[in-house]
């Protein structure tokens, strides 16, 4: 029998409404910058101006990575059947996601963490041990029930 643990939702959500305050912002400081040329009918170029064009490159690649790390939320899940086990291993979440199926026997230890997720804001994640690589389960749900899990059948053997 197949267990699976899919990504956390609450984390999946707030990872949407910071995605979509970028985006939503992006808009409203572009406004914000051409309103002076709107109302005069000229474009000065002032101090003000780089100010308004840095806020904007910020936003956007701050939108950018906001969206990369929903993505990674989305796609991490684990799935314990029997001895087997498979998922998707997200050690950063500005990078791809790396699909990964191992023994359980390969298990060397479990842990929590959390990886950061750019500024202020980080994401609890499960990490898996074994000899020649490290897996990074980010928000899943269940966590402690799935290390109760691994650590069940580890002790079984």
């Amino acid at each position: 029998m197949e267990k699976r643990f899919e990504c956390d939702r609450t984390a999946l959500r707030q990872s949407r409404i910071t995605f979509w305050f970028y985006v939503v912002s992006i808009p409203i400081i572009i406004f914000l910058f051409l309103l002076p040329f709107i109302r005069a009918g000229q474009f000065v170029f002032s101090p003000y101006s780089i100010v308004y064009i840095g806020i904007i490159l910020y936003l956007i690649y701050a939108g950018y990575r906001s969206m990369l790390v929903m993505n990674s939320i989305k796609h991490s899940y684990c799935a314990v059947e029997g001895d087997r086990i498979s998922g998707v291993s997200t050690p950063d979440p500005y990078k791809k996601a790396i699909p990964f199926e191992l023994d359980r026997r390969d298990i060397l230890g479990i842990g929590k963490t959390t990886v950061s997720a750019g500024g202020m804001r980080s994401h609890p994640a499960l990490v898996i041990n074994t000899a020649d690589q490290k897996i990074v389960l980010l928000t899943i749900e269940h966590v402690d029930e799935l290390k109760q899990e691994l650590d069940k059948r580890e002790t079984q053997e």
